[in-house]
């Protein structure tokens, strides 16, 4: 999925919709480079952003709101920089639609980079050129998108995955935070963390921050009222020991019956559970105290600064302190 851009004097952004797409997938990824313009200097390759659809004209998102599109035959393939398949429950009607499919197998190769913003992935991967690839979606969505798709591996943690010419997100405002990246990997963190500014976004996300905090781990289920007490006590009680057997004897279980209901209630072992609330906590924390950051580890139980970075570098791929210098007050 790569092509010779260099000669472009600006970047043609192509969002490919359909009947029944989530109007924030197609409007917030395309603020975003708008917004980016405005931004730029005279002599920086600017984006220019076109929505089309199969047969152009009008297309009513989910919303019942209709946007403007072009026709996919009227562009010319070879100019596409950034390919765009936005996400909306109309997708399945769209990964039927031969036209379509045909015409993404054609673009997709030649585009610098292929984007699919949520349901989107469906229709990317209908066309067969995906491989192997790492993807995600919205996780309501991967357990279909496994069974449809055996041959991609399906991830439902990260907010987006960018693999350079191809990248795929979870949730819809997910498009806003990987198109973020995409600019400042175009032009320079400066630029994108201005446009996030005007955009009054509270920050810009990587993308290896879960779709999940912890308060929306524990509401995944409707069964999680079980365990609504010990995960409250959880929360208040970061520095005591949260070891699988403690918690078991908190709710009268055994340990192995404990684990096994807890992971099947929550979504998340007892042990992965309490390491993502301390985890979330700590993002928290950063973000808006200037707390030193070895007594945040304290705080939260993770005994000792080191295992916090270890933490932080596995969900997120940097430490505590670039964390707060990035994301901080």
């Amino acid at each position: 999925m790569t092509s010779n851009h260099a000669k472009a004097k600006h970047r043609l952004v192509v969002f490919v919709v359909y009947p029944g797409v989530t109007l924030l997938d197609v409007t917030g990824p395309a603020q975003v480079f708008s917004s980016a313009n405005a931004e730029l200097s005279e002599q920086a390759l600017r984006y220019e952003v076109v929505i089309a659809s199969d047969k152009g004209g009008l297309v009513a998102t989910d919303t019942g709101i209709e946007i403007n599109t072009q026709s996919l035959s009227e562009l010319a393939i070879p100019t596409i920089d950034t390919l765009v398949v936005a996400g909306g429950n109309g997708v399945f009607d769209a990964v039927s639609n031969t036209d379509v499919v045909s015409w993404l197998k054609m673009a997709m190769p030649v585009a610098r980079r292929v984007i699919s913003t949520c349901m989107g992935v469906f229709l990317t991967a209908e066309t067969g050129l995906l491989g192997n690839r790492t993807v995600t979606t919205h996780w309501r969505w991967t357990d279909k998108l496994r069974a449809d798709y055996p041959e991609l591996d399906v991830v439902c943690e990260p907010i987006f995955i960018n693999q350079g010419n191809f990248a795929s997100t979870a949730g819809v405002t997910a498009g806003i935070d990987l198109c973020l990246a995409l600019v400042e990997e175009d032009h320079s963190r400066r630029i994108a963390l201005s446009v996030a500014r005007n955009l009054v976004l509270y920050l810009r996300r990587t993308g290896t921050q879960l779709q999940f905090s912890s308060s929306l781990l524990f509401q995944a289920s409707e069964q999680t009222d079980k365990f609504e007490e010990l995960n409250t006590w959880i929360d208040q009680n970061m520095q005591a020991d949260l070891s699988v057997e403690v918690l078991a004897k908190r709710v009268d279980m055994s340990p192995r019956n404990f684990s096994r209901a807890y992971a099947g209630h929550v979504g998340y072992p007892p042990g992965r559970a309490v390491e993502l609330i301390r985890f979330e906590r700590a993002k928290i924390m950063l973000e808006t105290t200037s707390i030193p950051i070895k007594k945040i580890s304290l705080q939260l139980g993770f005994k000792n600064h080191e295992r916090m970075r270890r933490t932080f570098i596995r969900h997120t791929g940097i430490g505590p302190a670039e964390y707060r210098q990035r994301f901080g007050l």
